[in-house]
């Protein structure tokens, strides 16, 4: 019996002393307490870093993100979005699934891309029932293709971005999370 526990005990302590425990890196847009959280009310591109080929198409989703005990309802957004066009050349735009709201009302949904490297994105929610959505949700799908190798830096312009109530009102973004893509 005094070897039995003997040799267990020697196998539990084998057993906690060679686990090791990591740390799990979790990249979620929406997470208000991540450790890369801007200040709220943030605009964020996900995922925040990722490698392709050249063969690959590069896609990196928008959103925005408020406090949960402080949402603001809104009816609408700016966004300018700077990207290497020395690297990335931007293939197609497509409204977020949280614009476009549960009914899957159409936003108004345009952008520009004259300059390279730069892209100004427009979206109205529109319904006949309600004026403003509101919470934390996808704004948009930013589609790329590679034209070289590279690392290409996505991010907000921010002083040029605007969120807006029906009424006009501005609603002040305080933050922002950049993406990074490495093209190999």
């Amino acid at each position: 019996m005094k070897k039995f526990y003997h040799h267990s005990f020697f196998v539990l302590w084998l057993f906690f002393w060679s686990c090791t425990i990591h740390k799990k890196e979790l990249d979620n847009p929406v997470d208000q307490d991540a450790d890369y959280a801007a200040p709220l009310p943030s605009l964020v591109f996900y995922p925040k870093t990722q490698e392709k080929t050249m063969n690959d198409s590069v896609k990196v989703e928008s959103f925005i993100v408020f406090k949960s005990d402080s949402t603001a309802p809104f009816s609408g957004v700016q966004v300018v979005i700077n990207y290497n066009a020395a690297v990335l050349a931007l293939d197609t735009l497509r409204p977020g699934l949280f614009i476009t709201d549960t009914n899957k009302v159409n936003p108004l949904f345009v952008y520009n891309n004259e300059t390279p490297g730069n892209i100004e994105l427009f979206a109205y929610f529109l319904d006949t029932v309600k004026l403003d959505i509101e919470g934390t949700g996808h704004l948009a799908d930013i589609i790329f293709q590679p034209i070289t190798t590279g690392t290409a830096i996505i991010e907000y312009e921010l002083e040029n971005c605007q969120v807006i109530d029906h009424d006009d009102h501005v609603i002040e973004i305080n933050g922002e999370r950049t993406a990074e893509v490495v093209i190999q």
